[in-house]
């Protein structure tokens, strides 16, 4: 027996000290590792694109302040100027800054204006509409995938509108406030698979004044969250391994 295991077997209790404390800072570093996993998969969760849009002909075309929220999310609103009866353009970010995402209509109208009711941004949401032909469609490329809430918008006309396989209707109406089913109407979780959204008009005379996208994302951890959690997790370990060292 050498003097370190004489030593050992005379004071076990430092060496069960011992043993606990490398655990614990072993057990230290993962849990930070595994924390840097996580604050990247939470940064990369919030880059979700939403976007607000407002529909206007270019000569009247004010839209709502960046601070207008509607039922979505505040920040800036895009004016998309469907000219005569299609167009296509790209769409900034609620923060102002470029998107690599594009909105295009074939909407078979023009841009109807009204005075409407109502005053400032809520008035300046709902003075221009867009009407339409059956089946006219507004499609928006690029998008990340993911669950999206999206908002339509019209001014006093009913309109009847499909997603996919999810069809719905807007009343129409002259209040001075947003109200569910008559100026607007909120379809929750739509899946984006690929990176396109197309928005139907199943109705004639469909005033469409507005669109508000709003990204969610998804809950359910991927590969790619994994690979993250565990990449945090390996940094731990080899901090560990070179303070051994």
């Amino acid at each position: 027996m050498n003097d370190y295991q004489d030593f050992i077997s005379k004071h076990p209790r430092t060496l069960n000290l011992n043993l606990y404390n490398q655990k614990m800072f072993m057990f230290s570093f993962i849990k930070r590792g595994v924390f840097v996993g996580v604050g990247c998969l939470v940064a990369g969760m919030s880059l979700g694109q939403s976007f607000n849009v407002e529909f206007n002909n270019g000569t009247q075309g004010i839209v709502p302040s960046s601070s207008y929220a509607a039922m979505g999310e505040a920040g800036v609103w895009n004016p998309f100027n469907i000219g005569a009866y299609s167009a296509t353009g790209s769409l900034m970010n609620l923060d102002g800054s470029q998107s690599n995402v594009s909105i295009s209509a074939s909407w078979g109208g023009n841009v109807y204006n009204t005075a409407g009711p109502g005053t400032g941004n809520f008035r300046y949401l709902l003075q221009d509409s867009i009407t339409s032909i059956s089946d006219a469609g507004i499609r928006f490329s690029g998008l990340m995938p993911g669950l999206y809430t999206v908002i339509l918008y019209t001014s006093n006309a009913a309109g009847s509108y499909r997603i996919a396989d999810n069809s719905f209707a807007i009343s129409g109406g002259n209040s001075t406030s947003l109200v569910s089913g008559v100026n607007y109407r909120m379809l929750n979780d739509f899946q984006v698979e690929n990176d396109s959204l197309t928005i139907f008009a199943t109705t004639r005379t469909t005033n469409l004044a507005g669109i508000q996208l709003v990204h969610h994302a998804t809950p359910v951890p991927e590969p790619a969250t994994l690979a993250i959690l565990g990449l945090g997790a390996l940094v731990g370990t080899r901090k560990v391994r070179r303070s051994k060292n």
